[in-house]
């Protein structure tokens, strides 16, 4: 009889009702059914789940403990060996879903950048709350990523140090006791050699669940850092479900919504927590292009280019029209054209057909719609998400084609169908103006900038070897590079401007006895930066202002990548004179010359750090591009939580530049 195929998809499901202090209701029903789920869509998954469940029965009031079997427990043990055990189980390319429903807590920790760490609060052998550290979880996370596994690891719990009590708020005050009883590691099994590993990589900045190859491993949480993932009861019933558990679960509704990206599943989270306005703001860190749970991404729109499509959230203004959900800072701009399409799940049959509408004005977060050929009455009883069809700040950038270029007619018409305004090189047109020309030179294709001089890393490409689509993908992703390089904001309200503050430092040999910080040099923001080859930097973010801030921080790399060097939608600073929430952040990193360059000769390279500062939650997805390493390779959105007063709406950009030299 022939042996069932091994596993591909590995679920480690936890769950924490019962605690001592303050119990959750939702928690445990939060993994079982997701378990459920799981089981009918994935029956080859092989699913470990822990869930600690109150005892209510009164006849045994005493019961010491949760009601299941201690090898069901949520335990720091019974978790950490499922943890390894999956990682030494799982093949490489094996989808590993992780599933947290508990308390959270934050530790004071002075050698946090934060000056916190986090913990899920589980359990010990004897049901007694103990700490697992998040830093432990990173490191056996980082273990599967190092092995190729794909990790998609969801956190319904508090993110931050709220001082909230409220019994359906998920998160517990730190008890000393208890964090120093649990350690490090918690159980004497799991004193093994760790290696304190850094966090720095080529110009990512990352701590504690910041996984250093985030190709492979996705975070969701269910809250900012300073606000509180809650329970809410189901209506009619006296069932209770984490909100984030609750609205993911609504979300993946068939085997095939396991096919989505991580990207399109959490903008479809964040629209059911505006819809249902729910004071907490689900943040996504890592690669949001994963595929949620394994599998190949089957559900992507078809769109004139591989640029990957950002999904924005439509509001239907009652009889005002349409609100899109993104505006300046996001690189939207008057005349940009969108396609909408319906969100809602449904059958094909009754789902009404895409529309065309296009941006009359832009604001700082927000852009109204109006529809070109449809009414309002096309978009009744339905959700709605928009992609965009065209971009009228791509024009910008325009491209000149020399007329030894073959078949540029045909380059014409695609290099329009992407927004790019283009031209073919003649005597009517040597006083044009243009950003990029694109000649032929011994059967190679040259690209230069406006001053003559070759672009450089641009992959080496014969006119036999690409097709005119493949080319014009090419001249897109380096006009919305230079959209990205050259985005800046000059109507800045007030003083937002001078908002915030950005210090950077440079690591040295030695300690610099002129700032007196030791091994650090402090250096002028407003020049190019230099430093050496795979040395650590930081920069440090200071809230001048009596309101919080939103930062987001993209690199714009040599080889013409914009990442998000943050791994994650936005960083808040809190206001000035406010408690709480520190009033910075540091964010520490390293510089490096790429590997593709080195092996190239070059010795030097030069990166653009863009820092968005934004009033409210904000996120910049749409603006990211893969590095453009090797050509081969190259070839629903949230709304903000309502604030507690209000605050005008803007945003600026500041751009640091770096020179990284061996």
């Amino acid at each position: 009889m022939d042996r069932p195929p091994p596993p591909t998809h590995h679920a480690i499901l936890v769950g924490v009702n019962y605690y001592e202090s303050q119990p959750l209701y939702g928690a445990v029903d939060d993994v079982l059914d997701i378990q459920d789920f799981f089981v009918k869509s994935i029956p080859s998954a092989q699913i470990q789940t822990f869930t600690a469940t109150a005892n209510d029965d009164p006849d045994f009031p005493d019961f010491p403990g949760p009601i299941e079997e201690k090898q069901h427990w949520p335990t720091t043990g019974n978790v950490y060996r499922a943890l390894c055990g999956v990682t030494k189980e799982a093949k490489r390319r094996d989808a590993v879903y992780i599933h947290f429903s508990c308390h959270g807590t934050t530790v004071e920790d002075k050698d946090s950048p934060n000056g916190r760490k986090l913990a899920l609060v589980l359990l010990n052998d004897k049901g007694k709350d103990t700490y697992f550290w998040g830093k432990m979880l990173a490191m056996r996370i980082k273990e599967m990523t190092e092995k190729g596994l794909n990790v998609t690891l969801v956190l319904d719990c508090c993110f931050s140090g709220s001082t909230t009590r409220d019994q359906l708020i998920r998160w517990l005050p730190a008890d000393p006791d208890v964090a120093r009883a649990s350690g490090f590691y918690d159980e004497a099994f799991l004193h093994e050699q760790e290696s304190a590993t850094s966090h720095m990589r080529d110009v990512d900045m990352t701590e504690d669940f910041m996984i250093k190859n985030t190709e492979q491993y996705a975070l969701l949480v269910a809250s900012g850092p300073d606000q509180e993932a809650a329970e809410v009861k189901m209506i009619g019933s006296d069932k209770c479900n984490g909100q984030l558990s609750r609205l993911l679960l609504d979300t993946l509704k068939t085997r095939k919504d396991l096919e989505r990206d991580i990207y399109d599943i959490y903008s479809r989270v964040c629209f059911g927590f505006e819809h249902n306005q729910l004071k907490q703001h689900p943040i996504l860190f890592g690669n949001e292009r994963l595929p949620f749970f394994g599998g190949p991404i089957t559900y992507l729109r078809s769109t004139p280019s591989s640029y990957h499509p950002a999904y924005f959230e439509v509001k239907v203004e009652g009889t005002d029209g349409l609100l899109l959900q993104a505006g300046k800072a996001q690189g939207i701009s008057d005349g940009d054209e969108f396609e909408l399409y319906p969100s809602t799940s449904t059958t094909d049959e009754n789902r009404p057909d895409s529309i065309i509408a296009r941006v009359s004005k832009a604001t700082a977060f927000n852009s109204v719609l109006e529809m070109v050929g449809a009414t309002l009455e096309n978009l009744k009883g339905w959700t709605w998400k928009a992609i965009i069809r065209s971009q009228a700040a791509l024009r910008k950038f325009p491209i000149r084609l020399s007329s030894g270029v073959p078949d540029n007619d045909a380059w014409l018409v695609e290099l329009r169908k992407r927004s790019l305004d283009a031209f073919v090189s003649s005597q009517h047109t040597e006083s044009r103006d243009f950003f990029f020309s694109v000649d032929l030179e011994d059967s190679l294709f040259t690209f230069r900038d406006s001053d003559g001089q070759k672009v450089p890393n641009i992959p080496v490409l014969h006119s036999s070897q690409p097709n005119i689509r493949e080319m014009s993908d090419l001249l897109e992703h380096l006009v919305r590079f230079h959209h990205v390089k050259d985005l800046k904001n000059n109507e800045a309200l007030g003083t937002f401007g001078n908002s915030f503050r950005v210090e950077a430092f440079v690591n040295t040999e030695a300690s610099d006895h002129a700032t007196g910080i030791g091994g650090k040099r402090q250096v002028d923001t407003s020049q190019v930066i230099s430093i050496g080859h795979n040395k650590k930097a930081e920069i440090i973010i200071y809230n001048e202002t009596s309101h919080d801030l939103y930062v987001s921080v993209y690199n714009l790399s040599p080889q013409w990548g914009v990442v998000n060097a943050l791994s994650e939608t936005f960083t808040k600073v809190a206001a000035k004179n406010g408690n709480g929430y520190p009033k910075m952040i540091r964010k520490p990193f390293k510089m490096r010359v790429p590997d593709g360059m080195l092996q190239k000769g070059d010795t030097s390279c030069e990166d653009i750090l863009k820092i968005f500062v934004t009033s409210h939650p904000s996120w910049m997805y749409n603006l990211q591009l893969p590095k453009l390493d090797a050509y081969p390779a190259f070839g629903e959105s949230p709304r903000r939580h309502s604030d507690p007063f209000k605050v005008e709406e803007n945003w600026t950009v500041m751009s640091l530049d770096f020179r990284t030299t061996l």
